[in-house]
């Protein structure tokens, strides 16, 4: 199994992501941020669970919930993943995190968003994980993308 694989296998049951290695010398932070950047404007998102590519709708709110912090769209996406039966103070952290993520693209906030992702995922009923809404699999695959980048 590559690394890859247990990184997939890890944010999606919630395992502990692995710590981030050291960046080769020619990667600065800057170029992490751009690299970051663009993975959060790319609009082209398959599911890491199934493999089926997430509608356009569900991939545009997850991504403005996390570069614009748009109201409308954090209403969606918190809509969307209520129904997972986990706690206020678990959905607001995991909505919390993303933001940052938009606003200052670097590793220490893909980790926190990982983290607060997981913990959503430790705390998600079965019977949501089994049919997840759209905007789950949009926000899964999306920081899966920015994670990969990060542990390039």
């Amino acid at each position: 199994m590559t690394t890859r694989s247990l990184l997939h296998i890890a944010l999606f049951v919630g395992i502990a992501v692995p710590p981030l290695r050291q960046l080769p010398a020619q990667i600065t932070r800057d170029t992490l941020g751009a690299a970051i950047a663009q993975d959060l404007r790319d609009t082209n998102v398959f599911s890491p669970i199934t493999g089926a590519r997430v509608p356009a709708a569900a991939v545009r709110v997850a991504i403005e919930t996390i570069t614009a912090s748009n109201p409308d769209s954090r209403t969606l996406v918190s809509r969307a993943l209520e129904t997972s039966g986990v706690s206020t103070e678990v959905l607001d952290q995991l909505l919390a995190s993303l933001p940052e993520l938009g606003a200052q693209p670097n590793s220490m906030h893909v980790v926190d968003a990982q983290i607060a992702f997981s913990r959503f995922v430790n705390s998600a009923s079965p019977r949501f994980l089994v049919d997840p809404p759209a905007e789950f699999l949009a926000l899964h695959a999306i920081l899966l993308r920015v994670s990969e980048t990060v542990h390039r």
